[in-house]
């Protein structure tokens, strides 16, 4: 009910990413300034503020996403171009991957009705956590099957186990905690849960992860 009062766990949770989130703030105008002042030879340095910069980003995605799964709290559902959606996800992924080739093949709107604000934060945070441990590719399709919506992400590297898996269902269970399983996890609470469907395999020497949702009444093309 929205008018209990917040348990112990959610209140550690915010309180965390309030004062971690303070933290990270600090560390991107450190970043910021230092960048400024480096010569422009400074090449290593500024790979290294990089990497700084984007652990802290990493950060902080897994705490927002940690608070929305501990607290549960659902926005309005609203209509969402997934195809728009992964199109700006993959803007942000890709600066912070250059030695990875990220294929994509997408430029049909897929329209699902959904939780906008968990569904905006969930997709990039799901491609931060694929391309964290891909080898040297990730692929990208938004593509439509049945009557749904899918997003397919597929990267190379080593597989994922059973207890990554097992975020899906049951978040906070297992005693392999990852980004992935947190991502995964975020991912079945964005989308419909009565209707949506997240499913992770390993493929060969890689793992996909499928994102299915009904498609929107009226949008079908």
């Amino acid at each position: 009910m929205e008018n209990e009062p917040p348990t112990t766990t959610q209140v550690v949770a915010r309180l965390l990413r309030h004062e971690i989130g303070e933290l990270l703030q600090t560390v991107y105008a450190t970043v910021a300034i230092l960048s400024d002042r480096l010569p422009g030879g400074a090449t290593l340095e500024r790979e290294l503020l990089g990497n700084l910069e984007h652990r802290a980003e990493m950060c902080r995605f897994e705490l927002d996403a940690v608070v929305d799964l501990v607290c549960g709290v659902h926005g309005p559902t609203q209509e969402i171009d997934l195809d728009r959606l992964v199109g700006a996800a993959l803007l942000q992924v890709r600066p912070r991957f250059p030695h990875l080739t990220v294929e994509e093949s997408r430029g049909t709107a897929q329209v699902i009705r959904a939780d906008s604000r968990l569904v905006a934060s969930t997709v990039p945070f799901l491609l931060f956590a694929l391309c964290q441990h891909a080898r040297k590719r990730v692929v990208v399709r938004v593509e439509r099957a049945d009557g749904l919506a899918c997003v397919r992400l597929q990267r190379d590297g080593f597989g994922v186990s059973d207890e990554q898996r097992l975020w899906i269902q049951r978040p906070f269970t297992t005693t392999q905690q990852s980004m992935l399983g947190v991502a995964l996890a975020l991912a079945q609470r964005a989308l419909d849960p009565g209707t949506g469907r997240v499913t992770v395999s390993n493929q060969g020497e890689g793992v996909e992860v499928l994102l299915e949702s009904p498609i929107a009444p009226g949008s079908e093309v």
